[in-house]
C-alpha cells in the first residue's frame, strides 16, 4: 500500500459550550421519563419530531381467513393482513403466506401441486413486482420498434441459430469488449472474475434467455459506445425486444424455471439498466430479485442449492443490509437478507477472493440489528416497547466491544498470505476501522436512542444490581470512556431486567441456536437481532441510555479524528474502504465545522482519484459516484429540531458538542431524501470506477466459466443437510 506523507495535522478545536438556562414562554405537556429530575443525560426526546408525520390508521386491511406460516411456525399470534403478514414484516422474517408452502426432503417436495419435483420452484408472486416493471419496458420497446420495423415475431435473437450474422455480431462484440473489461483499480486487494467469452458449445447449450439478457448488455453497451449509428440502436433494440419477450414469457410459466437462471436473468437486467440508465430502475430489479430468492428458501438455502452464485449473492446481501443507512425505503419494505447469511455468504473465503467487505462482521450484524430494531420501533409510532429497549443497549453493546485491530487482523489474515502487513498499512488499516466503529455507533444511537422518548419499565420487569467487571486493559482504545468497563465478556450476564413473555413474542425461539465456536453466537434463517441467545431472564443495566450523548461525542470524535488521519495518508485508496463512514460523518457535521470541511476536500479527493482510475486503456463509462448531499435541506432540518428542543425544556445543556443536535436518523432520511449515494450504501466495491464499474463487478459475478458450465448442467438434488424442512 501507499505511505503516510507527514506533516502536520490540525484537529479541530473542541468547544464546549456552558449550561444555559431557558424560560419557555407558555408551559408545555412533557413526555414521561424515567426520572423526575432534569439533567445531563436523562432529558427527554420527543418521538414526533416536526415534518414527520405518524402513521396513518384510516385504512382497514383486508384479512386473511387463515394465519401466515411463519406466525404459525412461530406459534404466535398472526394479523392475517393480505398480501403478506405485517408481523413478519416488522420482525424482519420472511412471511411465507397463507397457503401451505413447500417442503423439501432430498430436494423433492413431497407435498401440494408441485409433488415430485426435483429442484426449488419459482412462486408466482414472487415475481409480482419485477412483472410490472418487465411489461411496462417491454410495452414501450415494443412501440419504439415499431417505427423501425421490428416486431416480437421476427426479431434477431428469439429463434435464431449460431449462424446468424447479428447473433454473431453480438456474441463478437461480447467476446471482444465486455470480456476484456475488468473493473479493477490500484492497490486493489481482490481479484474480479473475469467475464466468460461465449464458445459456440455455451451458445448453443446456454439457456435462451440467459443469453439473450447477456447479448442484450452487450447490444446496450455497444449503442452507448457509438451514439447517432442507427444499426448499432437498431441492432440493440432488437435484442432488448428479444430479452423482455422471452422473460415476460418466462414470468407467465414461472413453476417451469429454474429459480438459478430466473434470478440471474433478473441480476443482468439491473446490470443492462445501470449501464443505459445509470440505475434508474435499479431498485425494483434489486428487489424483484431478493423476492424470488425469499420464495426460494432464502440466501442460504440458494447458495447451498446454487453455490455458483454466491458471488452475486454476497453482492445483494451485503448491499440490502448497509442499505438502511442512506434509504429510509429499507426500513418500510421486507427484509430478505438473514443475519446468519451474512457470515455463511459474505464471509466465505472463497467469496472474499473476489469480494471486499469493508465492514467488520462485527459492525456488519451490528447494523443488521439496528435496522431490523428500528423497524419495529417505526411500526410502533416511534414508542420503544420493553424489548426494543432490551434489544437496543445489547446492540450498542455489541458495537462499543469492537476494537479497530480485530478488524486489521482479519485483513492480515485473509489478503496477506504473501507477506506481512507494514506498520504504516496496519495504522492505516486501524484508521479505516476505527471510522466504521464510530459511524455504526452513530447510526445506532441515532436510530435507536435519539428523537425516542425515555423508556419505561414496564410491570413484568424487576431490576437487579449488575456487577461491575474488571477494567480493560490500558493498551486498548479509551474509545468510548467506561464502555468496555461497563460490559462483561459475551458469556456473561451484563443485564438488569428480568423478562417474561415478551421477548419470546418478539424474537421467537426458533430463531436461537448456539454455536460452541469462540464463544459466539450463530443464528439460524430468521433474522433475530441480540447479539447472543442469552436467557431473557438475564439483568440488564440500561446504562447506554443515561450516557447516550457522551457516548455518541466519543463516536463522533473517533470517526473525525480517523478521517482526519486518513486524509493525511499518501495512498488514497484507503480512503474508499471508509467511504460510507465519510457520508454519515457528512450528515451528522454542523454547518462552517472542520468536519464538513474535511468532508468536502474528501469527496472532492475522490473524485479525482476516480477521474485517475478511469482514464485506463479500457475505460469503463457511466457517471462518476456523485455524492448529492441537500446541505441545505439538512442544516435547515438541524436547526429546526435545534429549536424545537430548546422550546420544550425549562433547563438544558447541549450534550452534543461538534456534532448535529439531536435527531433521529430515519427523521433525518425522510426530510432530505438523498439521492444517488445508493452504491456507497454497499460498502464493499472499488467506486471510483463510475457507475458502469458496478455493473460491470455485476457482470462478472454471474457470468463466468464456472456460472455458463452450472447453467447448462441439469441440476442435482441438494444433500438433505442443507433442504429446508
Amino acid at each position: 500500500m501507499g505511505k503516510i506523507c507527514i506533516k502536520g495535522l490540525e484537529q479541530p478545536p473542541i468547544h464546549r459550550r456552558k449550561c444555559i438556562q431557558i424560560f419557555p414562554k407558555s408551559s408545555r405537556t412533557m413526555f414521561p421519563t424515567s426520572s423526575t429530575s432534569s439533567k445531563k443525560g436523562s432529558r427527554v426526546s420527543r418521538p414526533n419530531t416536526p415534518g414527520y408525520p405518524s402513521s396513518s390508521r384510516d385504512q382497514v386491511p383486508e384479512l386473511s381467513d387463515v394465519q401466515c406460516y411463519t406466525c404459525r411456525r412461530r406459534h404466535v399470534k398472526c394479523d392475517r393482513i393480505l398480501p403478506h403478514c405485517a408481523k413478519c414484516a416488522k420482525k424482519g422474517v420472511p412471511c411465507l403466506g397463507y397457503r401451505k408452502p413447500l417442503r423439501w426432503a432430498e430436494g423433492v417436495a413431497v407435498r401440494g401441486k408441485l409433488k415430485g419435483k426435483t429442484q426449488p420452484v419459482v412462486d408466482s408472486q414472487a415475481l409480482s413486482v419485477s412483472q410490472v416493471v418487465v411489461e411496462e419496458q417491454r410495452s414501450s420497446l415494443l412501440a419504439e420498434a415499431a417505427h423501425f420495423g421490428i416486431h416480437a415475431s421476427d426479431n434477431c435473437c428469439a429463434k435464431v441459430t449460431t449462424t446468424d450474422a447479428t447473433f454473431l455480431e453480438l456474441i463478437r462484440y461480447h467476446n471482444n469488449t465486455m470480456c476484456s473489461v475488468t473493473p479493477r483499480s490500484r492497490n486493489s486487494l481482490i481479484t474480479i472474475p473475469k467475464i466468460a467469452a461465449i464458445t459456440p458449445r455455451i451458445a448453443q447449450n446456454l439457456p435462451r434467455n440467459l443469453l439473450n439478457c447477456i447479448l442484450g448488455n452487450a447490444a446496450v453497451h455497444m449503442a452507448l459506445r457509438h451514439p447517432g449509428n442507427s444499426s448499432v440502436e437498431r441492432l440493440a433494440l432488437e435484442a432488448k425486444v428479444s430479452l423482455f419477450e422471452g422473460i415476460s414469457s418466462a414470468f407467465q410459466q414461472p413453476h417451469q424455471q429454474r429459480p438459478d437462471i430466473l434470478f440471474t436473468c433478473t441480476t443482468l437486467m439491473f446490470a443492462m439498466d445501470i449501464i443505459e440508465n445509470r440505475g434508474i430502475r435499479w431498485s425494483t430489479h434489486f428487489r424483484g430479485a431478493l423476492k424470488l430468492l425469499a420464495s426460494s428458501g432464502g440466501m442460504e438455502h440458494f447458495a447451498s442449492y446454487y453455490p455458483h452464485l454466491k458471488l452475486q449473492l454476497a453482492r445483494y446481501s451485503l448491499c440490502e443490509t448497509m442499505h438502511f443507512i442512506l434509504s429510509p425505503r429499507s426500513i418500510e419494505e421486507p427484509r430478505y437478507a438473514s443475519r446468519n447469511g451474512l457470515k455463511a455468504i459474505c464471509f466465505d473465503p472463497k467469496v472474499r477472493e473476489s469480494f471486499f467487505v469493508a465492514s467488520p462482521l462485527r459492525l456488519m450484524r451490528a447494523a443488521y440489528d439496528t435496522e431490523v430494531c428500528a423497524r419495529t420501533i417505526a411500526q410502533s409510532q416511534d414508542r420503544p416497547s420493553a424489548a426494543d429497549v432490551y434489544t437496543r443497549e445489547w446492540i450498542l453493546a455489541d458495537v462499543l466491544r469492537f476494537q479497530p485491530e480485530e478488524g486489521t487482523e482479519d485483513v492480515r489474515k485473509t489478503y496477506f498470505l504473501g507477506g506481512e502487513m507494514t506498520t504504516i498499512e496496519a495504522q492505516s488499516w486501524n484508521l479505516v476501522f476505527g471510522a466504521w466503529r464510530g459511524a455504526i455507533a452513530i447510526i445506532t444511537l441515532r436510530h435507536l436512542f435519539f428523537g425516542l422518548p425515555d423508556p419505561e419499565i414496564p410491570a413484568n420487569l424487576s431490576r437487579s444490581p449488575t456487577p461491575t467487571p474488571p477494567t480493560s486493559d490500558a493498551t486498548q482504545s479509551a474509545f468510548y470512556h467506561q464502555s468496555d468497563d461497563s460490559y462483561q465478556s459475551t458469556n456473561e450476564a451484563t443485564t438488569s431486567f428480568s423478562f417474561d413473555g415478551e421477548m419470546e413474542d418478539y424474537f421467537g425461539p426458533e430463531y436461537l441456536s448456539t454455536e460452541s465456536q469462540s464463544g459466539e453466537s450463530i443464528w439460524s434463517r430468521g433474522p433475530s437481532p441480540l447479539p447472543s441467545p442469552r436467557s431473557t431472564h438475564d439483568p440488564i443495566n440500561f446504562d447506554h441510555w443515561s450516557r447516550r450523548f457522551e457516548i455518541h461525542n466519543d463516536a463522533f470524535a473517533e470517526l473525525s479524528n480517523s478521517l482526519f488521519a486518513l486524509s493525511i495518508v499518501e495512498d488514497i485508496s484507503y480512503l474508499r474502504y471508509a467511504l460510507l463512514p465519510l457520508v454519515i460523518l457528512a450528515l451528522v457535521s454542523r454547518p462552517d465545522s472542520h468536519e464538513r470541511a474535511l468532508c468536502f476536500s474528501q469527496f472532492e479527493r475522490f473524485k479525482q482519484f476516480m477521474a485517475y482510475e478511469s482514464a485506463g486503456p479500457t475505460p469503463i463509462g457511466g457517471s462518476p459516484l456523485d455524492f448529492d448531499i441537500r446541505w441545505d435541506l439538512l442544516d435547515a432540518y438541524s436547526a429546526e429540531m435545534e429549536q424545537f428542543r430548546a422550546q420544550d425544556l425549562v433547563y438544558l445543556e447541549p450534550e452534543l458538542r461538534d456534532s448535529a443536535p439531536e435527531w433521529n436518523w430515519l427523521h433525518m432520511l425522510k426530510r432530505i431524501n438523498l439521492k444517488n449515494c445508493w452504491p456507497a450504501s454497499s460498502g464493499q466495491m472499488h467506486l471510483e470506477l463510475g457507475t458502469e464499474a458496478f455493473a460491470f463487478n455485476v457482470l462478472s459475478a454471474c457470468c463466468t466459466e464456472e456460472c455458463f458450465e452450472a447453467f447448462m448442467q441439469p441440476l442435482a438434488a441438494p444433500s438433505p443437510a442443507s433442504s429446508a424442512t
